[in-house]
């Protein structure tokens, strides 16, 4: 049986600006500090461009000590723990979910992002974002390149015609994790 999500969702976001998003334990199988180095080349060719990342654990001040190092406080909001009625609100704010872990079971906070409309991108070595991510709702990365990943995302951020596709993407995908459809 496949997970399902049931989320009761009254707004989809707009993906009309630079915020991305990240929801993730701050530990080493997630790739974080990959992510934050992404964030640095991205922040190069899209000067306003800003990550919410959400979350909390064992690399918290290492992880903020890098930003720092970056000098990348403006570009990347440490949140740390937040209850899921707030990370909704941040989702519906947000027009890309960035996934950089190293390995992923099934990444069910990428139904929680479609469920707001919003498409992903990860590196293809997190297995549960390839059965989930596909063409038409986000991007598969391969072999950890993270100059690959912030260049597809400088050019999605680029694109509204591709951000509005890919958001509806979304929709049509998160339908075979529905509960109805599951049930």
């Amino acid at each position: 049986i496949p997970n399902m999500i049931d989320i009761n969702v009254t707004k989809l976001s707009k993906v009309n600006n630079d915020n991305l998003i990240t929801v993730s334990r701050l530990s080493e199988e997630k790739g974080i500090f990959d992510l934050i180095d992404v964030i640095d080349i991205v922040r190069k060719k899209r000067k306003d461009v800003l990550l919410n990342l959400i979350g909390d654990g064992p690399l918290f001040d290492k992880v903020l000590s890098y930003v720092k190092a970056k000098n990348l406080e403006s570009n990347v909001h440490l949140l740390g723990y937040r209850k899921s009625l707030d990370v909704y609100k941040y989702l519906v704010d947000s027009s890309l979910y960035i996934m950089t872990s190293y390995t992923e079971s099934f990444g069910i906070v990428l139904l929680e992002s479609f469920s707001f409309g919003v498409p992903a991108i990860a590196f293809d070595s997190a297995n549960g974002a390839c059965e989930i991510i596909n063409s038409d709702n986000g991007f598969l990365i391969s072999n950890r390149n993270k100059n690959l990943m912030a260049q597809t995302i400088v050019d999605y951020l680029q694109d509204d015609n591709l951000r509005k596709k890919l958001s509806k993407g979304t929709q049509k995908d998160l339908q075979k994790y529905s509960s109805e459809y599951i049930i």
